[in-house]
Parts: C-alpha cells; sequence; structure tokens
C-alpha cells in the first residue's frame, strides 16, 4: 500500500484561518529554539500539527521494464552493485533554474540532519531534471548536503568544492549574439519596406516576431556548466562517468526536433559524460543553447516533464522522495492577507513568471492522478516551497545572487514541515529500513539565529501538516 505525502503548502483562505496556520508554523520553529536550551527537552521527539493523510490504492507494486516511458535504446549497460532489497529508495530533483536549485540544496540539507550523515548519498536512484541534473549529479557522486549547502554559502575550504561564479553558470553566447548584430538590424529594413510599399500591412506583433527570428539560439552557451563539472568531478572519489557510480543516476533531456525524452544513464545511454547530460538538462530553451549530443539538439529536461518520476518508478522505486521547487505564488488580497496590489499590477515580467509555473505545476497535479493508478504501492514524499512564500516568487529563476538567501529559507521552511509531520512520516522510513532522528533536526533549527520579523524578504513561514493532498508527486 502506497502512502503519498505532500509537504506543501495547502490552498489558501485567507482571513483568521491563514493567520492560525502561521501560527502553527511558527510554533514549530519556537519550539525547536527552546528546546536547544536544554538537555530535557531536546530528548522529546518532534511533533507537529496533522490535518490529514492519503493513501495510494493498490497492494502490489507494477514492474516496468527499464526502458517504460522513454525513448531509449540500445547496448546493455554492465551490472551495478546495488542494495539486497526488493524495494529501492529513490530521490528524485525537478528543475527551476538557479533558485530551484538553491532551494533543493537547502532542503536537501534538512534532510540529512533527519536522516543522518551521509543518507542523502544512500538512495538507490537519482533522478535529476534541469537544475535538478546538475544538484543530483553531486549527490550520485557521494557529495553530502552539507558540502553543497557550504559550497553555496561561499566555505569553499569547508565543503572542499569550488563554488562555480556567475561567468562559469551564464558564459554569453557570443557567437550568436555577434550574428544578431546584422540579422536584426536587416529584419528591421524589411519590415519598414514592407510597412512603406504597404502600409498596415505589419502589426507591432508581426513586427516582433520576425525581429526575433534574428535573435540568437540562446542568450548562454550552456558549454561553462559542462566544463565546470567535468573538472569538478575530475577530483578524488569523483566520477564523469554514469558507469563508475555505485548508484543509479538518471538525467533528462528533451530532443527539440523529435519532441522525445532522452534519459541518460539509461542502457545505450550511460556513455556520455556525466557533465555533458547534466548541462543538456539544465538547456533551458532560449536562455541557453541548445546541446549537441550523438546528433541530438537537447533542451531542458522540464519540457517533456517538470519532475520526471517515473523514470525511478520504472527501476523498482518504492519510495520516492520528490523536491519541486516550481510553484505558483498565492497573491492573496481578501480579509487577513498581505497582499497589497494584484500581480497584473507588477507588469510583464511577474505575470509571464507567474503563468510559467501554473502550467508548470498544473500539469504535475494533473499528471499526479493517472500516477497513482499506474503505479500502486509507492511511497511518495513531495517537497514543496510554500505557496506564499515571497522570496521564491520574487527570486526569479536566474537570480544568481539571491542564491544563498533561498538556500537558508528552504533549510528552515523545510526543517520546520519535516518536524511537523514527523509522526505521519516515522512508519514510512521505518518500512524502508530508513532511521530518522527529529530531536537532531529539531536541535540544529533551534541553534539558528531569529530572523528579523517584517524584513522585505517576508517572515519565516511553514507549511501547516496537510498530509496526502492528491496533487502529491506525479509528473510522468
Amino acid at each position: 500500500m502506497g502512502e503519498l505525502i505532500a509537504l506543501a503548502g495547502p490552498p489558501h483562505t485567507g482571513g483568521p484561518g491563514k493567520e492560525a496556520a502561521r501560527a502553527r508554523r511558527r510554533a514549530v520553529l519556537a519550539h525547536a529554539e527552546q528546546s536547544n536550551d536544554g538537555a530535557a527537552r531536546t530528548g522529546r521527539s518532534a511533533s507537529g500539527s496533522s490535518s490529514g493523510s492519503a493513501s495510494a490504492a493498490g497492494a502490489d507494486r507494477q514492474t516496468l521494464s527499464p526502458d517504460a516511458g522513454t525513448n531509449n535504446r540500445g547496448k546493455r549497460r554492465r551490472a551495478r552493485t546495488t542494495k539486497s532489497r526488493s524495494g529501492r529508495t529513490a530521490l528524485v530533483l525537478g528543475g527551476g533554474g538557479f533558485t530551484g536549485g538553491a532551494f533543493e540544496i537547502g532542503a536537501l540539507r534538512a534532510l540529512e540532519i533527519l536522516l543522518g550523515p551521509g543518507a542523502i548519498g544512500r538512495f538507490d536512484i537519482y533522478v535529476g531534471t534541469s537544475a535538478g541534473a546538475f544538484v543530483a549529479s553531486f549527490v550520485a557522486n557521494g557529495v553530502s548536503a552539507e558540502r553543497l549547502f557550504a559550497a553555496l554559502q561561499g566555505d569553499e575550504e569547508a565543503a572542499g568544492l569550488r563554488r562555480p561564479g556567475r561567468r562559469t553558470l551564464m558564459r554569453l553566447n557570443l557567437a550568436g549574439l555577434a550574428r544578431a548584430t546584422y540579422r536584426v538590424p536587416l529584419g528591421a529594413l524589411a519590415i519598414a519596406a514592407q510597412m512603406a510599399t504597404r502600409p498596415g500591412s505589419v502589426s507591432l506583433v508581426d513586427a516582433v516576431t520576425r525581429l526575433a527570428d534574428g535573435l540568437p539560439n540562446g542568450l548562454y552557451d550552456g558549454g561553462g556548466i559542462e566544463r565546470y563539472l567535468r573538472e569538478t568531478f575530475s577530483g578524488p572519489g569523483l566520477t564523469d562517468d554514469f558507469r563508475q557510480l555505485s548508484r543509479r543516476l538518471y538525467l533528462v533531456a528533451t530532443d527539440i526536433d523529435s519532441c522525445e525524452r532522452v534519459v541518460y544513464g539509461e542502457r545505450g545511454f550511460d556513455d556520455v559524460p556525466i557533465s555533458a547530460a547534466a548541462a543538456a538538462s539544465a538547456a533551458l530553451p532560449m536562455v541557453y543553447t541548445p546541446r549537441r549530443i550523438g546528433g541530438r539538439s537537447l533542451v531542458d529536461g522540464g519540457i517533456f516533464s517538470t519532475t520526471n518520476i517515473d523514470v525511478a518508478v520504472a527501476h523498482g522505486a518504492e519510495l520516492v522522495v520528490v523536491l519541486n521547487p516550481l510553484v505558483p505564488y498565492r497573491n492573496l488580497r481578501g480579509e487577513g492577507a498581505e497582499a497589497t496590489e494584484t500581480l497584473a499590477d507588477r507588469g510583464f515580467a511577474p505575470i509571464g513568471y507567474q503563468a510559467f509555473k501554473m502550467l508548470a505545476h498544473e500539469r504535475l497535479q494533473r499528471a499526479a492522478l493517472s500516477w497513482q493508478e499506474r503505479f500502486p504501492g509507492t511511497d511518495i514524499l513531495l517537497i514543496e516551497p510554500d505557496p506564499d512564500d515571497r522570496l521564491m516568487f520574487e527570486t526569479h529563476i536566474l537570480d544568481f545572487a539571491r542564491a544563498r538567501t533561498v538556500a537558508r529559507r528552504a533549510f528552515r521552511t523545510v526543517g520546520a514541515r519535516l518536524l511537523e509531520q514527523s509522526d505521519k512520516l516515522a512508519p514510512i522510513w521505518a518500512r524502508h529500513g530508513i532511521s530518522a532522528d527529529p530531536v537532531r533536526l529539531r536541535r540544529a533549527l533551534g541553534s539558528l539565529p531569529r530572523r528579523r520579523r517584517g524584513s522585505r524578504l517576508g517572515r519565516i513561514v511553514t507549511v501547516p501538516a496537510r498530509a496526502g493532498r492528491a496533487l502529491a508527486a506525479g509528473v510522468r
């Protein structure tokens, strides 16, 4: 019998109910701070408000072929060493740009403290999409969340890793931009000539579309990302070869010509360097140039699916921990709400950003319903940002400067959620042979400095226990 538990924000109603929920959230962190003051309190097991659960129907897990749901075919891979358990565990990391990757690192740090040192590296299967492919390639290599968190905060000595700079991650597509310097003006001249000979024949939309044809196929070149990963994975104890990993790693990209999903790490697709596959998976269209691998033009794996959870289930995962950073913002303006203006009042960018997140998240929710029927018997833990977290909304996905702040926020909020639902999570961890220690996480949260209330980034908020919303995890 599978169980779905969502550590994510419930639908908001505003007013007193919303304030009561926030009070419960603050109480978890306050309790953690108080508990850290004495041994007597730290010895208590974590508890929190819980408001329900849900189960996925079906007692028998469906068995799928390794290539189910993908286009991958080819030579057989050599056998890898995996745990001698019938039920495998999987960590699935979705996309969301720099902001999404930072959220995942902070959330993984909280999860690692709960489950113990090295726990993040003991999953059997890792699936990464877009920014999640970047993070997953490190975790599958045995790099702890503690080290990733330290590197992101700039403590390279403690992390033993070099923090990639903005120029590395956002290397300009100079060749494409150079071509645009003459292609766009030529297009403008052609439009002007048509308007002069046939007035009214060209609308503003027509003009913009035709001028866009002269723009490059991406503002940035993902080669900087690939080079950083390749150089990093050449270090001691790390590898850039899927076949040399002790755990299974699958990185998802999309073939822009055939519209097919390509899962690197699958048989026949495991001879590609991890660095190249991760860069392809993270090639957000129009932002990064498509990556060329084996005659394919590849873009962001999130185009096909936000999280590609089915890849983990197809390889036998019976416990799937999913991190999905892309959640639309609930800008409530009713009684008791904080918002004073609509998103429509804020201009072009917020509208587009909200629409992008709504499309991605709505697709995830719809797919979740069918996913429960396709793959019964799998336990799923979905971790998402809170829908009313202004920091996550106001930080666009390519805002590298705020990555540290986002990671710290994710550590606190996800940590608080894990404590809130520790009672419901305990039997799931136990069912899969995983030991969890809420006391250790409570101590870690209690040792953090308090954030000043009323800051521009908003208060620290966590989601009240709302286990098992039916949207829990299922894109593909």
